[in-house]
């Protein structure tokens, strides 16, 4: 579903040393989102973690959310691709009858049975998704 955003790659000294990474946002998503770009072969990296850490750190402060705080106060799917990483805020954890994970947001709706899958056809993906993120700060 994401896979084909046209990112820019940063360069892992500009990541590590100018401070924060930008958060970018994807048009077609009607959720709030966030996503940063990871400089290219970040885990094969001295400072593979720290690019990781930082970008995540990133994506939380940026969504709303708070460090110090239960995940419980703010709940979220996070996505981590070696392109990528974007955190999906959501306020509940099925729609319906149909439960939406990370997996959901990269465009993998696992459904049991052929009740939710025909529920999935009838609703469309993208109005799932809608429903389980968060509503605020869109």
């Amino acid at each position: 579903m994401i896979a084909s955003l046209n990112l820019e790659t940063p360069a892992v000294e500009a990541y590590l040393l100018n401070g924060v990474p930008q958060i970018q946002k994807s048009s077609t998503f009607g959720f709030p989102h966030g996503i940063i770009s990871l400089p290219y072969q970040w885990w094969r990296r001295e400072h593979g973690e720290e690019i990781l850490v930082k970008g995540y750190h990133t994506l939380l402060a940026g969504l709303g959310g708070n460090l110090a705080s239960t995940p419980q106060t703010f709940p979220y799917n996070l996505l981590i691709t070696r392109q990528w990483m974007m955190i999906v805020s959501r306020r509940q954890d099925q729609y319906q009858s149909i439960p939406v994970n990370s997996l959901g947001f990269a465009g993998s709706l696992l459904v049991k049975n052929q009740d939710q899958l025909a529920l999935v056809k009838a609703l469309g993906p993208m109005k799932i998704l809608q429903q389980v993120a968060s509503q605020s700060k869109a």
